[in-house]
């Protein structure tokens, strides 16, 4: 079942897949890292990171840190904050090579976890709102319905005709194909 679910996660997003560049090993079960960058998108600039608004991601996996994995709630509370307050790559490295230093192997919830705050650092950069992902597609919202490179997405549209559609919703939907 683990690695029907996992095969079915990377595929579900292939809107995800296509819009995102596969991470060296540290992640097993989201191979993404760069939203938007392979379709040329662009983001909404330094004003928007500014904005604290936070994106919506639901690929439906568990992402924590395990009381197994860091046993005393006072240190779980603090990397937590401290995960909070990180916005790039970068630092989501250096967190997953203290979390490997001070406790061991990266259990697949902790793996999860930092792959989410990547994906959310980049698409509040590209100003999405939302991304829910499943095993039959994904669906992209974009914050106050606005696409900050309207020309990217419709070039990322035509290039995936047929198994990529804006909806009149403003959510870009991508059907996966089997």
């Amino acid at each position: 079942r683990d690695k029907r679910v996992r095969h079915e996660d990377r595929q579900c997003g292939d809107v995800l897949f296509f819009l995102m560049i596969r991470r060296p090993p540290r992640s097993t079960l989201f191979p993404y890292t760069t939203l938007f960058r392979s379709a040329g998108l662009k983001g909404g600039g330094a004003a928007e990171l500014e904005d604290q608004w936070s994106p919506r991601i639901a690929l439906g996996t568990s992402v924590l840190l395990p009381e197994k994995y860091v046993p005393d709630l006072q240190v779980r509370l603090g990397l937590y904050r401290r995960l909070s307050e990180v916005n790039s790559a970068t630092e989501i490295e250096g967190f997953a090579a203290e979390l490997l230093d001070r406790f061991g192997p990266l259990p697949d919830e902790v793996t999860h976890l930092l792959d989410i705050v990547q994906i959310k650092a980049l698409c509040r950069r590209a100003s999405v709102s939302e991304v829910e992902a499943g095993p039959r597609g994904a669906v992209i919202a974009f914050r106050d319905n606005r696409f900050a490179n309207p020309e990217g997405l419709i070039a990322l549209i035509t290039r995936e005709a047929g198994r990529m559609r804006l909806q009149p919703d403003h959510r870009l939907r991508s059907e996966r194909t089997t």
